[in-house]
């Protein structure tokens, strides 16, 4: 029988590596944490959902420019009228090691697709937390021999998850790619969040 220290033991997250003073950094900006450290994902999960923020980098630095928040986001006309946002991506653009076949990363989309997650958002203050029923819905395809995913984020999802009112951080995505632990990722990320006043938007 394991011991309560035992238990405690394999509970802590692995030591993350930071990359040595050679290598090349994988710098993006997230919102906050954007839900990451809230939601049980997985490894691989976290890893797709960093490369979904990697690849929204324009609209990021869009938003933190303006200090656009859930009240002020600005849609198009066509956007307001279908109610959502589509994304499409070539699954090749997802950079992940972790999926060595196509397969594990179209069925991580897909089950990404049926979680219901929380997302924080902040009132003066005080940060609270609102449930959806998913970030987005996913459909797999492939076109002229290449595997394409459509992710459909309704807008009032879209508003919270992009949202500048949690602030924002800059996150190092090889540090994330050494983290062999959803933990691991999870503590890197919310040590880079704390830091955030530091960086001078």
């Amino acid at each position: 029988m394991a011991t309560n220290n035992q238990n405690q033991k394999s509970e802590e997250p692995e030591p993350f590596l930071m990359p040595s003073p050679k290598q090349e950094k994988d710098v993006i900006t997230i919102m906050g944490v954007q839900g990451l450290s809230h939601n049980d994902f997985s490894t691989l999960e976290l890893k797709i959902m960093l490369q979904l923020i990697k690849i929204s980098q324009k609209l990021i630095d869009y938003n933190i420019r303006l200090r656009i928040n859930r009240e002020t986001f600005i849609f198009t006309p066509e956007q307001r009228a279908a109610g959502h946002i589509d994304l499409c991506i070539k699954l090749s653009e997802f950079d992940l090691a972790d999926t060595r076949h196509a397969s594990q990363l179209r069925n991580a989309l897909l089950q990404m697709a049926k979680h219901p997650l929380k997302l924080a958002y902040k009132l003066g203050d005080h940060t609270f937390y609102t449930q959806f029923d998913h970030l987005f819905e996913c459909k797999v395809c492939q076109y002229q021999g290449r595997w394409w995913v459509k992710l459909r984020y309704d807008l009032h999802v879209f508003r919270f998850f992009f949202s500048f009112d949690k602030g924002a951080c800059h996150i190092d995505l090889n540090v994330v790619r050494q983290c062999r632990g959803a933990s691991s990722i999870k503590l890197y990320l919310m040590m880079n969040c704390w830091g955030a006043k530091a960086i001078p938007w």
